[in-house]
């Protein structure tokens, strides 16, 4: 599956995901996948720094939905493929 594919899911879905979730469910590095994402966008904004919760460097008008410390993020590869078979 695609990265841009992922960041889509994730939004149709308003649930976010790590940058390290991403890249151990489809290769590479944490840091890599906001390269890969490519320009901030407002479906891009769900894939999250896990400290934070927040996109990386992204400014506050391309954020969608922060996440809180009440929303559930998912921050494991293995959970983020299993949410995806569940959320076509």
């Amino acid at each position: 599956m695609e990265i841009q594919d992922i960041a889509e899911r994730l939004q149709r879905y308003s649930q976010h995901a790590t940058y390290g979730a991403i890249a151990e469910a489809v290769g590479g590095t944490a840091r890599g996948i906001g390269q890969r994402l490519g320009v901030p966008s407002l479906r891009n904004s769900y894939v999250v720094n896990k400290q934070s919760r927040q996109p990386t460097g992204y400014p506050p008008h391309l954020i969608e939905t922060m996440c809180t410390k009440n929303m559930r993020l998912i921050s494991i590869g293995a959970e983020l493929i299993v949410w995806l078979t569940n959320h076509p």
